[in-house]
C-alpha cells in the first residue's frame, strides 16, 4: 500500500513535467510560426496595396480592398497571439482559399498567381508555400494546448491586440475615405473619391466632351466630326458593337472618322475583329470606369462637342 502511494504522485508528477517540456518546446516554436506567417500576410496585403495605389487590378476595386484589409488584419492577429485558437481555424481556412487559387492559376498556365501584387512568381512555388504553411497551421492545431501564454503574456498580447486594432480601423478609414467613388461632372471634373470614377454620358448632350483631359493623344477628336465608342475589351456586346461598325468603315473606304477609347483593364480583342481606321484611345488605368447605364456606347462628336449620346443596337444606323 505503501508503495503504491507513492507511485501515484511521482506519475502525477511525471505527467506534469513532460507537460511542462511540451510546452517549453512547442510554445516557443508555435510562436515563431504564427509571427513568420503573420509577417507573410502582412507583406503579401502591403505589397497588393502597392498595385492598388497604383491602379492595378484584376478585380473590382472594392474587393481588392477588402482583400488587402482581410490579409492585414489577419496578419496583425497572428503576431499578436491573441485567442489563438480561432485565428488558427481562420488562418487554416484562409491559405486552403490561397492554394485552391494557386492550384486554378498553375493549370491554367497562369505565370504569376499575384498574392504578391508587382512581385511576379510562379502559382507552383506560391502552391507549394500555401502547402507548407497549411501544414504548419495543422501543427498549430494540434499542439496549440500546450503553448498557452502566462497571466503577463496575456495582457502583453491583449494591449498589443488593441493597439493593432486601432491601426486597422484607422487604415481602413482612411481606405474607405480615399477609394470612395467619385463621379465625372460635365466639365471633366472629378467630384469624390479616388476610387471607381461613375460616368453619366447621358447628361453630356450638348457640352464640351469631358474625357478630353484623361486622353492622350486627343487633340485628333478635337476637330471635326468624330463616331466615339465606350468599350471594355472583355465585353461580348462590344465586341460585337466594334466588328459591325469596323465592316461599315471597311465598305465606306474609312471616309469617316471613328475613335475607340478602351476602359481599363485592357486587352486584346479577339481575332477576326477589324479596327483598321479607328484611332485606339485609353482612359488611364490609375483609376476604374464605370459608365451608366451601359456599354458598348456611342457618342457623336464635333469639334470636341457631344452631339449625340446613344447604345449600340444591331441594324441600327450608326453614324455612317
Amino acid at each position: 500500500m505503501n508503495i503504491m502511494k507513492k507511485t501515484n504522485p511521482s506519475g502525477k508528477t511525471g505527467g506534469k513535467l513532460a507537460t511542462a517540456a511540451g510546452s517549453w518546446l512547442v510554445g516557443p516554436a508555435i510562436g515563431t510560426a504564427s509571427l513568420l506567417i503573420g509577417l507573410l500576410l502582412i507583406a503579401a496585403a502591403g505589397l497588393k496595396g502597392v498595385d492598388l495605389a497604383r491602379g492595378v487590378t484584376n478585380t473590382h476595386v472594392y474587393f481588392h480592398i477588402v482583400e488587402v484589409l482581410s490579409e492585414w488584419a489577419l496578419g496583425l492577429w497572428l503576431i499578436c497571439g491573441l485567442a489563438r485558437r480561432h485565428a488558427t481555424a481562420i488562418s487554416l481556412a484562409a491559405f486552403a482559399a490561397f492554394a485552391g487559387v494557386s492550384l486554378i492559376r498553375a493549370l491554367t498556365g497562369r505565370h504569376s498567381c499575384g498574392c504578391f501584387g508587382p512581385i511576379k512568381i510562379n502559382p507552383w512555388f506560391t502552391l507549394a508555400l500555401d502547402m507548407a504553411v497549411l501544414l504548419s497551421l495543422a501543427a498549430q492545431w494540434r499542439w496549440g494546448p500546450l503553448a498557452q501564454p502566462g497571466v503577463r503574456s496575456r495582457r502583453w498580447r491583449g494591449l498589443t491586440a488593441i493597439a493593432l486594432a486601432g491601426l486597422s480601423v484607422a487604415a481602413a478609414t482612411w481606405g474607405w475615405r480615399y477609394w470612395r467613388p467619385a463621379v465625372l461632372d460635365t466639365n471633366g471634373r472629378i467630384m469624390g473619391g479616388h476610387g471607381v470614377v461613375t460616368l453619366a454620358p447621358a447628361a453630356w448632350n450638348g457640352q464640351a466632351f469631358p474625357l478630353l483631359r484623361f486622353l492622350p493623344h486627343s487633340l485628333r477628336i478635337q476637330q471635326g466630326r468624330w463616331l466615339v465608342i465606350l468599350y471594355y475589351h472583355g465585353c461580348p456586346a462590344c465586341q460585337h458593337a466594334l466588328a459591325a461598325i469596323g465592316r461599315r468603315l471597311q465598305k465606306t473606304h474609312r471616309l469617316h472618322q471613328v475613335a475607340r477609347i478602351e476602359l481599363p483593364p485592357f486587352g486584346r480583342l479577339p481575332a477576326g475583329i477589324h479596327t483598321a481606321g479607328m484611332l485606339h484611345l485609353r482612359l488611364p488605368a490609375s483609376r476604374q470606369w464605370l459608365v451608366k447605364p451601359a456599354i458598348p456606347l456611342l457618342i457623336d462628336l464635333n469639334n470636341g462637342r457631344v452631339i449625340h449620346v446613344r447604345l449600340f443596337l444591331s441594324g441600327m444606323r450608326h453614324g455612317f
